[in-house]
């Protein structure tokens, strides 16, 4: 699903944006369902199998008339296999307008079997989903996890948020108390059935912001550039050509420059950023490449080196092991996991050493400019700028409050 229609008018996109920020949060009966079912009229029981429960077990404990559970079991397996059913797939049995009682029993995160308890056929059919959108909007008090859920988002969002801003913002460092966020998710309801438990039950961020002293980040999803991902209100990519950091880290132990060596004790130079983080900790490609090495390396122990293009080759040492696959020649994404945080090598303790190489030269990571990748190209600015606009029509002196009371006035006001 795109956020922005192309052929919806600006008032039609300010009213669903209205709507949205009138809604709050999502509607009693569903908000009182969480992450489970959604009630709706007629509910009359719900629950799922317990440890060695068979359906015929569950026919009876809903006092389904002994002479009609043979059938109903018979009829079930024209559509299925009844011994398949697991302890905690769910169940829920509601009334129809007619007074009759239909057993719904899960097969899957979109699936239901409908069986009529009152006779009939068992049915194998999709569950209706309806899609919707949801919001949130917080200040960070100590850690954007906690604030995102209290404001109503879940696991899912929180890390798809994360994702987002994850080449401008390192959350594990960077965040201050009084940082906010706001953001817009898609989200699929299942009528009458359960929320899948997935990452899909929260679906794309479709419009993200994230403020701190000084910065102000704002995105949409667009798939106006040559590739659909995030893009600011210059129409650039938020996907730089490098991570911030390669891995969740407890702490930078030693930065770039001259130092001391622990082991050796001899003064020279540090070509690179080591950071502190348990043992066995993921350690991903910050880009793009090819693998050029993996094996080991002297005083570096376990490394992987990585060629990104003719300027740029990055370097992981201290590994405690590779990721399967992990060898000479293979292509890896960035992101993608290639080796796990160890001590090889002339290391004091499990951390992992990261060294950017420019032109055979070793440099400081954190002083390189970031590069984009694929802007939105001129000939689509126009309806890009004009789909930010519909996702952020304030200034940066209005601030949230302000920009909340002007939606509810309406666009006639």
């Amino acid at each position: 699903m795109t956020f922005l229609r192309h052929g919806m008018s600006t008032w039609g996109f300010l009213l669903l944006f209205v709507v949205l920020l009138q809604a709050g949060p999502l509607p009693k009966e569903i908000a009182e369902a969480g992450y489970g079912w959604i009630p709706r009229a007629g509910m009359l029981q719900e629950g799922q199998f317990a440890d060695g429960q068979t359906l015929e077990n569950l026919l009876l404990q809903l006092e389904v008339p002994q002479d009609r559970i043979a059938g109903l079991c018979d009829s079930f397996r024209d559509v299925g296999n009844p011994r398949l059913l697991q302890a905690g797939q769910k169940w829920n049995l509601l009334q129809d307008e007619r007074g009759e009682r239909w057993l719904n029993i899960q097969n899957g995160l979109d699936r239901r079997y409908r069986m009529p308890l009152e006779g009939g056929h068992v049915l194998l059919d999709s569950l209706d989903r309806q899609r919707v959108l949801r919001m949130a909007e917080g200040t960070i008090q100590d850690n954007l996890w906690d604030a995102l859920i209290n404001a109503g988002g879940d696991p899912a969002a929180v890390m798809n948020f994360v994702e987002i801003f994850q080449w401008d913002v390192d959350f594990l460092t960077d965040i201050r108390s009084g940082d906010r966020f706001w953001l817009v998710w898609e989200e699929e309801l299942y009528e009458g059935g359960w929320l899948p438990e997935s990452r899909s039950r929260s679906g794309r961020i479709l419009a993200a912001r994230f403020q701190q002293k000084g910065t102000d980040l704002r995105a949409i999803y667009s798939e106006l550039g040559d590739t659909p991902g995030y893009f600011n209100q210059n129409g650039q990519s938020l996907q730089k050509q490098f991570l911030r950091s390669p891995l969740n880290y407890r702490r930078i132990s030693s930065g770039f420059g001259t130092r001391r060596h622990p082991i050796a004790r001899k003064v020279r130079l540090h070509k690179g950023v080591d950071y502190a983080a348990a043992s066995g900790t993921p350690v991903v490609s910050s880009a793009s490449g090819t693998v050029e090495y993996a094996g080991w390396q002297k005083g570096y122990g376990n490394v992987v080196r990585i060629k990104h293009n003719n300027r740029f080759t990055t370097l992981y040492g201290h590994l405690k092991g590779f990721a399967k696959g992990i060898r000479k020649g293979v292509r890896v994404e960035q992101n993608q996991l290639i080796a796990y945080v160890g001590a090889t090598g002339l290391a004091t303790g499990p951390h992992l050493h990261y060294e950017m190489i420019e032109h055979g030269r070793s440099i400081d990571p954190f002083s390189l400019k970031n590069a984009t990748i694929d802007p939105i190209d001129a000939s689509r600015m126009a309806l890009f700028q004009d789909d930010f606009r519909r996702c952020f029509p304030l200034t940066r002196d209005q601030d949230w409050r302000t920009a909340r009371q002007q939606a509810d006035a309406g666009p006639d006001s």
